[in-house]
């Protein structure tokens, strides 16, 4: 099932977990906004509990973007979100935050190769949890990928080349967390 919102797309699986699906649904909101007669998107949500890999998978319509991410762990140790995702050849670039080592990451090691070495790969920065949450703005685009973590207390930069161009994206968790909040912001 896809639901259009403003200028994202929001595929559903349906499942047993489908109370969950319609709760999200209606926790969603569109934002239309001019800026020096530039047209902007904004979609923002609170309060999603994940428990595993989410099924929910946004589309986009445009290439570059934000996502301003906060999540509140409750036991899981890895979480984040899976960007320029193409399930179908198995390639995302996977931005994320490691509880147990305290690391704020991207791995791109699925997104493609490169001509040169050091260019794709695992990054990652130390960085501790601020009050209980980890916060990432992840800057997304058809050739990087971007977070800056806790409000630039630290970033990690990879470079990117997919196979086919993709505006999907996913929230992952390998536990329960919970997204305190998520605005996702069309990039001009």
């Amino acid at each position: 099932m896809m639901y259009k919102i403003g200028i994202f797309y929001l595929l559903i699986c349906q499942s047993a977990y489908s109370q969950e699906v319609v709760d999200f649904k209606e926790r969603i909101k569109a934002r239309f906004f001019s800026q020096n007669n530039n047209w902007h998107s904004v979609v923002m949500m609170e309060e999603l509990n994940i428990e595993r890999n989410n099924e929910i998978t946004w589309r986009n319509d445009s290439e570059s973007y934000m996502i301003e991410i906060e999540f509140e762990p409750n036991g899981a140790s890895e979480f984040g979100v899976k960007v320029l995702l193409n399930e179908k050849l198995n390639q995302a670039a996977i931005v994320g935050y490691q509880l147990n080592s305290e690391h704020l990451f991207i791995n791109s090691l699925n997104i493609g190769k490169a001509d040169s070495v050091n260019v794709v790969g695992m990054f990652v920065t130390p960085m501790k949890i601020d009050r209980g949450r980890v916060k990432m703005h992840v800057f997304v685009d058809k050739t990087s990928v971007e977070v800056f973590g806790n409000d630039g207390e630290a970033s990690v930069m990879s470079r990117v080349f997919p196979k086919e161009n993709t505006t999907d994206w996913q929230i992952f968790s390998n536990g329960r967390v919970k997204v305190m909040k998520l605005i996702v912001w069309e990039l001009k």
